[in-house]
């Protein structure tokens, strides 16, 4: 997951985002060196580290959710950190 993430920032996606979901991440640890594994909170922190954009962890979506949302991309939302609240201003079907 570093490795994915860490090419994410050096390809400059860091610097056009306004926000940051992070869903529900399973069996993301390396396999062939389980002594580098490292928590998702921490790689996230340390990569955007100088950013300022909002950053929130939820388990409403990801991988292996019994129960999850679809969020769509390429809409306008707010995300309000201080309520803990995502809302969609426009709509997602078009």
């Amino acid at each position: 997951m570093d490795f994915y993430l860490s090419k994410f920032k050096l390809s400059g996606n860091l610097n056009k985002i306004k926000a940051m979901i992070i869903g529900h991440l399973s069996g993301y640890g390396d396999k062939k060196y389980p002594q580098d594994n490292r928590d998702i909170t921490d790689i996230i922190l340390e990569l955007t580290k100088g950013y300022n954009f909002p950053i929130i962890k939820t388990q409403t979506f990801g991988h292996e959710i019994a129960k999850f949302y679809t969020y769509p991309i390429g809409i306008v939302a707010n995300l309000d950190t201080g309520y803990q609240t995502l809302t969609f201003d426009e709509s997602s079907v078009k």
